[in-house]
């Protein structure tokens, strides 16, 4: 679902990683029902396209400045958008742009079925 929700088919996403340090503990992350999600996200397209395969064309991803050397990352979430990836305030964004892009995504679903 994620992949038509996205309106991606994964070009052009960078090479995967590899983890230099063994993560031993991750913590799960907890996503509650927040019906205004969808209002704390840069959308692609304001209205809702209902096609047989699904919601496309709504959610932009991440961008990172540099596929080999990243240090800023840019986040399609409303209000600053660029953050440093070698600040500690930074930390969690990427938690959370997934938890709210997650709960825009149950948003959109639900306005889909109606």
């Amino acid at each position: 679902h994620f992949i038509d929700i996205l309106h991606t088919d994964g070009q052009n996403w960078a090479d995967r990683r590899v983890v230099q340090k063994p993560i031993y503990k991750v913590k799960p992350i907890t996503i509650t029902k927040d019906r205004s999600a969808c209002s704390k996200v840069v959308l692609k397209n304001r209205g809702i396209r209902k096609e047989n395969h699904g919601i496309t064309s709504v959610i932009s991803l991440p961008v990172l400045d540099s596929k080999k050397n990243p240090k800023s990352i840019a986040v399609p979430l409303k209000g600053p958008r660029l953050y440093s990836l070698t600040e500690e305030s930074s930390l969690n964004i990427l938690t959370k742009y997934y938890t709210t892009v997650s709960q825009c995504v149950s948003e959109l679903a639900r306005k889909k079925e109606n």
